[in-house]
């Protein structure tokens, strides 16, 4: 029996076919995985020129054959890197890489830089392919200066004020800082290079800050104390006046949730007394009743501090009775009577005082 010729070349033919097409995908598919740029960036400030200095590499992936730079793209635009453009050549990777370098504006609002990085090689047929990189940029970037000044302020709810006085890390020299308040209060700090410092001004000098270097006069910034919000106001100290035909009495009562109270009474005749009163606390400064007498109330930062009051006498105060010859007897009667409601009364009388010390109020009262 004969069998047909056909019959034993198709498989053969098909198998050959099916061969051809399998090495077919392998040699288009090796290529593409295998070519490829490789992109490296590294960022640094130059403070000499207050730019950023983006240094960028491009590698090929291939050891035997060069590559061509096909096509660029740079971010931020506008900037370009050297050596790395169109058309250059990419050495295979004994040779070692493409170098370029990428100039940024340190004073442009960049935070990074990028590169994307197309190229190409011919073998048996041409082969293209791209990768990209970026960088961050790390803090700021200027020319550097001989000190950098700069400050800040923080009030807090008892009236200070905390100053921070910043000398910037790019600066050369020591910045040298005077903070002035009112009431003549002033401070001078010296703050190296990258550091910072605090002066804290007190209530009393806080409505009005300036800050200087020296040597310049423009100042560095001005400030003043501001209310912070969630501030619990401490209460309000009590004050009150006793006068009778023999005496003048001051007293100060201060809650315990108060600020410490200080006052100082002087009289025109006698010594001084100063009332330090810490909350929670009361005190009392007595001073003789006698004719022309006048005591003037002074603290610190009051409203009317320095104004004098005078003792009057009350219309009920009258001289006691000359005594009868002999052992004196005791007052009775009808006229005790009117010496104790007389008394009764002149307590009862009085003069009002408004002390207002900084965000507390404190009232004298009969």
């Amino acid at each position: 029996m004969i069998l047909p010729k056909l019959s034993l070349r198709r498989p053969l033919a098909v198998l050959g076919a099916a061969a051809v097409g399998l090495t077919a995908v392998v040699a288009m598919a090796a290529p593409a995985s295998a070519h490829h740029p490789i992109v490296f960036g590294s960022a640094e400030c130059d403070t000499a020129t207050g730019n950023w200095n983006v240094d960028w590499t491009v590698t090929n992936s291939e050891r035997d054959l060069d590559g061509k730079i096909t096509k660029v793209e740079v971010t931020p635009d506008g900037t370009t890197v050297s050596n790395i453009a169109p058309d250059a050549t990419l050495p295979k990777s004994p040779d070692g890489p493409l170098k370029g370098r990428q100039v940024v504006p340190g004073n442009s609002k960049a935070t990074g830089a990028s590169l994307k990085v197309e190229a190409s090689w011919k073998r048996d047929r041409t082969i293209t392919a791209s990768a990209s990189g970026s960088v961050a940029f790390k803090g700021t970037c200027e020319t550097p200066k001989e000190s950098a000044p700069d400050a800040t302020f923080a009030s807090a709810c008892d009236g200070t004020v905390v100053v921070t006085l910043v000398n910037a890390q790019n600066a050369t020299k020591n910045a040298e800082f005077t903070v002035t308040g009112e009431g003549g209060f002033s401070e001078t700090k010296t703050v190296a290079p990258g550091k910072d410092d605090t002066v804290t001004v007190p209530a009393k000098n806080a409505g009005k800050i300036v800050v200087r270097e020296k040597g310049k006069r423009e100042p560095v910034k001005t400030g003043e104390w501001t209310e912070p919000k969630n501030c619990t106001k401490p209460s309000e100290p009590k004050g009150s006046i006793e006068v009778s035909c023999t005496e003048m009495v001051f007293t100060i009562e201060n809650p315990k949730d108060g600020k410490t109270v200080t006052v100082t009474f002087t009289p025109n005749k006698g010594e001084a007394q100063t009332l330090v009163v810490q909350p929670g606390e009361t005190k009392s400064a007595t001073f003789p009743a006698s004719e022309g007498l006048t005591v003037t109330p002074t603290g610190e930062g009051m409203e009317g501090s320095g104004e004098p009051i005078a003792w009057e006498k009350p219309a009920d105060c009258t001289p006691p009775a000359t005594p009868p010859a002999g052992p004196s007897l005791p007052v009775t009667g009808p006229a005790a009577g009117a010496i104790v409601g007389g008394a009764a009364l002149l307590l009862a009388a009085g003069v009002a005082l408004f002390l207002v010390a900084r965000r507390r109020r404190l009232r004298f009262t009969a």
